[in-house]
């Protein structure tokens, strides 16, 4: 679920400052969209309308990033999103989250950083979200070639559970 948050800062009557915020809120969804425990891991080329094809929860990873609690608040410093749900675990909690969460974005610019030395000139990227990575926490990258095409990865380092994965083409 998704909620919006408008701020406006006024000085007397003039509105000098305004700030949108759409807020991801963890409930308990859609069942007719919810994936199947079966495939629950399994991305399959053209599911979805993606054409990821990785199997996250079986394929090698080849390295394993520790992130700091702080991730979301140092991420936030250049990128300005500061969603609640990242900064601190007191912030995220009213949102439905354990604990603060990493950006999605910091999460596929990550990817892309590991993969720089391996990347064409000009490329597309694609991911899919799949779960939130909670901070403090251990996650593990993978990545494949087919071809011209790199598929990636990134997993709960203990529990292998997928986070995101994703193709550059």
């Amino acid at each position: 679920m998704t909620f919006s948050l408008l701020t406006e800062i006024r000085i007397g009557r003039e509105k000098v400052w305004e700030s949108t915020s759409t807020m991801l809120r963890r409930g308990e969804g859609d069942d007719e969209t919810a994936l199947d425990p079966a495939v629950q891991g399994k991305v399959q080329s053209g599911g979805g309308g993606n054409g990821l094809g990785i199997l996250a929860a079986n394929a090698p990873a080849s390295a394993e990033w520790r992130l700091g609690g702080d991730l979301g608040r140092r991420y936030a410093s250049v990128s300005g999103d500061r969603n609640p749900i990242h900064m601190h675990s007191l912030t995220a909690k009213p949102l439905g989250f354990p604990a603060a969460i990493a950006h999605g974005m910091w999460t596929k610019a990550r990817c892309l950083a590991a993969l720089e030395s391996r990347l064409p000139d000009a490329f597309t990227v694609d991911v899919a979200f799949r779960r939130p990575i909670l901070l403090p926490g251990r996650v593990e990258f993978g990545s494949s070639t087919r071809g011209q095409r790199i598929d990636f990865f990134v997993r709960d380092a203990k529990k292998h559970t997928p986070h995101l994965e994703g193709s550059v083409k």
